[in-house]
């Protein structure tokens, strides 16, 4: 559940970028109705190359981000389920304990820089 949120989030960005590439191509088809001195209508097409080119700019920057968060996504999922799969079924042995044993009298339980007496 944690990676849906990138992949929805993916998945608008690509139909964003898509929504926008129809646009440019709405730019370079785009007509005029033109009337004549004779009062006759003629279509005449009048392509928008600017507009076309820079909403194409930001369409392939909306896809590939897009791409990029669905990628994304997807390695994440892949690594999570790869994760799940290497932990092995059965239950670990718990450690032993350890069992404090007092020291035994004798020079190490002397501080370091003791004076003996002779």
């Amino acid at each position: 559940m944690r990676f849906w949120s990138r992949e929805i989030g993916g998945w608008g960005l690509v139909l964003l970028g898509l929504l926008v590439f129809y646009q440019s191509y709405l730019f370079l088809n785009r007509t005029a109705v033109v009337h004549d001195a004779n009062g006759a209508n003629r279509v005449e097409l009048r392509p928008g190359y600017i507009e076309a080119g820079q909403w194409s700019i930001i369409g392939i920057f909306l896809f590939r981000g897009g791409i990029h968060l669905l990628k994304v996504a997807v390695a994440a999922r892949a690594c999570l389920q790869a994760n799940d799969q290497s932990k092995p079924e059965k239950k670990a042995l718990p450690a032993p304990r350890r069992i404090s044993m007092p020291m035994p009298p004798g020079p190490a339980s002397r501080p370091p820089f003791a004076k003996q007496a002779v």
